[in-house]
């Protein structure tokens, strides 16, 4: 794990990001009144987990850095009832 990344885990963050044998991690940001700027902008696929850590510093720690299995898993969790509402509406 990059010293970034290993640094935000000693602090006890909960925005580190947990290490699989893909370097891609995406950074899933918290929502604010501001749907776009505090969620939509902000969350964004990374190239690596180091970059992942340097983008949760400069985020201020507000999401949280996921591996893209866990993150393919927090999705299908966290926006199924978003999905079968878009499904009723179609």
């Amino acid at each position: 794990m990059p010293s970034t990344a290993r640094r935000l885990v000693r602090a006890g963050q909960g925005f580190a990001a947990r290490s699989t044998a893909s370097p891609e991690r995406l950074w899933l940001a918290e929502a604010g009144e501001d749907l776009r700027g505090s969620f939509c902008a902000p969350t964004v696929l990374l190239c690596s987990e180091e970059h992942g850590a340097a983008w949760a510093l400069a985020q201020g720690g507000r999401g949280r850095l996921l591996a893209l299995d866990e993150a393919s898993r927090v999705g299908a969790t966290e926006w199924a009832a978003c999905a079968d509402a878009a499904r009723r509406w179609a």
